[in-house]
C-alpha cells in the first residue's frame, strides 16, 4: 500500500539556480526508502517538503494513510531527525530527555529506556560538552522514542562511530519490520545497501533512478564498447541508456533492459554486472545530461 505520493513537484529558491523537479514518487507502507545523492542534489529539500517545513511552487505531496486535514498531522504521525542536530546546549542530557518526554507527541518512555543503552550518553553531561557523535546518538534516541508510523532521517549516521552506526541501522530495520515506514537520506552507499529496500538516486534536483535495490541490480548492466563500435539497435535490442562515460579507446553505458535483451546483447558485446556503487558513480560521473537519460534504443 502506498503511504506517501509525490506528483509533479517543483521547488525553487530565490537567488539560486537550484530546482527540485520530481514527476512522480511513491513510498510503500513498511518500506525503507534510501534517498541517495551527492551534497546539494536535493535530498534535504525533498524531506523538508514532505514534512511541511518548505512549500513547493507547484505539485503535490500526499500522505495517503492515516491522513487528516489537521495542521498537526505531521507532528502526530512523523518523527524527524534533521541533518543538523540542534539541542539546547545549557541542558544536561537528562534534562533534554525529560523535556522531550513532556513535549513530543507520541513519546514512549518505555522505548526511550530501551534505547538508552543502545545509544549511551551520560545523563549528567551538559549538551555543550558532548562530541558531535554523542549529540547525534542523543538525537537518534529522541527521534526513535517517538512511537509513530513514519520515520524521516536526514543523514542520520553522520558523525557516528561504526558501532553506533550499526546499531542505528539495526533500529531502522526493526522499525520497518514493525510496519513503520522509513525514509532516509544519505551519500553513504554502504548504509543504503545494508538498510534500504528501495532507493531513489537524486542528481541536480531530479530523481534519475528509483526502484527496489534487487530490481536495479538485476535489470541494470554496463555495456562496454570499443571506440569504433556502435550502440546495438534493432529488434531484440530494446534498452534504456541511463548514463555514459568515456575512456581512451572505449565507451561505457549504464543500461536497463529485461533479462532476454541482456542475454541477447551479452553474446555480441562486453557486459558487466553493476553494484549500487557502479550505478551511483555512473549517474554522477557520466557524460550525459538529464534530458538524455532514459533514452530508449
Amino acid at each position: 500500500m502506498t503511504v506517501l505520493q509525490v506528483d509533479q513537484l517543483i521547488k525553487t529558491y530565490p537567488r539560486s539556480n537550484f530546482k527540485l523537479q520530481l514527476d512522480h514518487l511513491e513510498v510503500a507502507e513498511g518500506s525503507i526508502l534510501g534517498l541517495l545523492g551527492t551534497n546539494g542534489a536535493g535530498k534535504t529539500t525533498l524531506l523538508k517538503l514532505m514534512l511541511g517545513l518548505a512549500f513547493p511552487q507547484s505539485g503535490t505531496i500526499t500522505w495517503t494513510k492515516n491522513y487528516s486535514s489537521e495542521a498537526d498531522f505531521v507532528i502526530k504521525n512523523v518523527t524527524y531527525m534533521p541533518e543538523y542536530k540542534n539541542l539546547y546546549p545549557h541542558f544536561s542530557v537528562g534534562h533534554m530527555l525529560k523535556l522531550a518526554s513532556t513535549s513530543i507527541p507520541g513519546w514512549s518512555e518505555k522505548k526511550a529506556k530501551h534505547l538508552l543503552p543502545i545509544f549511551p550518553v551520560d545523563l549528567s553531561k551538559k549538551i555543550s560538552t558532548l562530541s558531535y557523535g554523542e549529540k547525534t546518538s542523543l538525537y537518534a534516541l529522541i527521534t526513535l522514542a517517538k512511537d509513530v508510523p513514519y520515520i524521516i532521517l536526514d543523514e542520520p549516521s553522520r558523525g557516528l562511530d561504526p558501532v553506533i552506526q550499526e546499531r542505528l541501522l539495526k533500529q531502522v530495520k526493526m522499525a520497518s519490520q514493525d510496519g513503520k515506514t522509513v525514509i532516509f537520506s544519505s551519500h553513504n552507499l554502504a548504509e543504503i545497501e545494508e538498510c534500504a529496500d528501495c532507493t531513489a538516486i537524486i542528481k541536480d534536483g531530479r530523481i534519475i533512478i528509483h526502484d527496489y535495490l534487487d530490481n536495479l541490480k538485476s535489470s541494470l548492466f554496463m555495456l562496454v564498447l570499443a571506440g569504433n563500435q556502435e550502440l546495438p539497435a534493432g529488434e531484440g535490442s530494446e534498452y534504456f541508456l541511463l548514463a555514459h562515460s568515456s575512456q581512451p579507446g572505449q565507451n561505457a553505458f549504464l543500461c536497463q533492459a529485461d533479462e532476454s535483451v541482456r542475454f541477447s546483447l551479452n553474446g555480441r558485446f562486453t557486459i558487466y554486472d553493476v553494484s549500487l556503487k557502479d550505478i551511483f558513480l555512473s549517474v554522477n560521473e557520466g557524460g550525459m545530461q538529464y534530458e538524455s537519460f532514459n533514452q530508449r534504443v
